[in-house]
């Protein structure tokens, strides 16, 4: 095999350059990683029924040690078990995610709003504590106000 023109060095210089540079975007270091919880939504009988109702709308939300969202999904008309997962296009603020601690709570209802309970409402809480990167963050959905 032939050595390199002298005049395709630096071609080759910064190609090499190129590729380690892409090398190291893609090796992100632990405290960069990007977030994401996922995990199965189940509920009882009687409430799985109920949520699955045409008009239903379920909130999936991911909640820092204060008890603040820091991510949310919300599911038109949800069939139950239902896996989900929560990544950076759920963030409510873009930016670094919280790493964790975590809780997941959802809330199904027929009104639309999260963050708004009234009579007839469908919760369930996994308390955690979860950390972003964490799979088999289920939540069963037991609590009907």
């Amino acid at each position: 095999m032939n050595a390199p023109r002298r005049r395709d060095r630096p071609v080759l210089a910064l190609a090499g350059l190129l590729a380690l540079a892409s090398l190291a975007c893609a090796c992100r270091p632990a405290s960069e990683a990007r977030f994401r919880l996922q995990g199965v939504i189940t509920a009882s009988p009687q409430i799985q029924r109920k949520a699955e109702r045409p008009e239903t709308v379920l909130f999936i939300v991911a909640m820092n040690a204060a008890g603040i969202p820091v991510a949310v999904k919300r599911v038109l008309h949800p069939r139950l078990p239902l896996e989900y997962q929560l990544t950076e296009d759920d963030l409510l603020l873009p930016g670094p995610a919280s790493r964790g601690p975590l809780a997941v709570k959802v809330h199904i209802n027929t009104h639309g709003q999260a963050g708004i309970t009234v009579h007839g409402d469908m919760i369930g809480v996994n308390t955690g504590p979860v950390y972003s990167e964490d799979n088999g963050v289920n939540v069963f959905v037991d609590k009907e106000v």
